[in-house]
C-alpha cells in the first residue's frame, strides 16, 4: 500500500506492462537456451510481478502470467536435470558398454534345486566344489559378475547368476561347465535384465573385503 501512495494509475500501468516484456523475453530466452546453459533465474522477476499484482487487484492476468511462467520455468529445470549429467564420463561409459541413462542387458540366471536326487555324498561335493570353481573361473574372464546363494524358501530356489553376455546361447554354454548343473543337482532360469552399466566395478572391492575364499 506504501507504494500506491506515490504513483498514479497511469505510472502503474507503465510499469506493469515494462514488468510483463521483461518477464516475456526471459521466457523466450530461457525457452531458446535451457538444453545448452542454465535456466536464468526466475524467483526476482516473478517476485515483483505478484509484488505489483498485489498492490491491484485488478491486473490479475498479470498474476496469472507470472504464475504460469514460473510453472514453466520449474519444468525447464526438470528436464535439464533429466537430461544433464555433470559427472559423465564417456570413456567409462564406453568401456562398460554403457547406453545414454548408464545401463545395459544382462542375463539374470536363478538357480533352482534340480532333479538330481542322489544321496552320494563324495558326488554331491565334488560337483560342488566344481561349481565354486567355476565361479571363480567365469568372474576372472569378466564374464560373471553376481553371484550368491539364497536363504532357505518355499521355491527351492537355491542362488542367482549375473552374467555379461552376447545371447542366451553364451551364457548356456557358461553353465554348462558347471558341475552342479551338468550334472542336474541345480537347474538354471535365464532371463534377460536391465540394470547399471557399473555394476562390475565393484569386483576389485569384493577381493578386499574377503577375508577367505570359498
Amino acid at each position: 500500500m506504501v507504494v500506491s501512495f506515490f504513483l498514479n494509475r497511469q505510472q502503474i500501468y507503465l510499469l506493469k506492462q515494462l514488468f510483463l516484456v521483461r518477464m516475456s523475453i526471459l521466457f523466450l530466452l530461457n525457452y531458446i537456451n535451457f538444453q545448452q546453459t542454465s535456466i536464468l533465474p526466475f524467483p526476482h522477476s516473478t517476485l515483483i510481478i505478484l509484488y505489483f499484482c498485489d498492490l491491484t487487484k485488478s491486473f490479475n492476468i498479470m498474476k496469472h502470467l507470472a504464475i504460469l511462467y514460473l510453472l514453466i520455468t520449474l519444468s525447464c529445470f526438470s528436464v535439464k536435470a533429466q537430461t544433464d549429467s555433470t559427472h559423465y564420463d564417456k570413456a567409462l561409459a564406453d568401456s562398460l558398454k554403457a547406453d545414454d541413462y548408464g545401463m545395459r542387458m544382462y542375463y539374470f540366471v536363478i538357480l533352482k534345486t534340480g532333479t538330481n536326487t542322489s544321496d552320494n555324498k563324495e558326488e554331491i561335493s565334488a560337483a560342488f566344489r566344481g561349481h565354486l570353481d567355476n565361479i571363480n573361473k567365469l568372474v576372472k574372464e569378466g564374464k560373471l559378475i553376481v553371484a550368491g546363494p539364497f536363504g532357505k524358501n518355499e521355491k527351492q530356489y537355491r542362488g542367482l547368476f549375473i552374467f555379461i553376455a552376447e545371447n542366451k546361447e553364451e551364457v548356456e554354454k557358461f553353465l554348462s561347465t558347471d558341475p552342479a548343473v551338468d550334472q542336474s543337482f541345480l537347474e538354471a532360469e535365464i532371463y534377460d535384465w536391465y540394470g547399471s552399466a557399473a555394476l562390475p566395478t565393484y569386483l576389485p572391492y569384493a577381493k578386499k573385503v574377503s577375508k577367505k575364499n570359498p
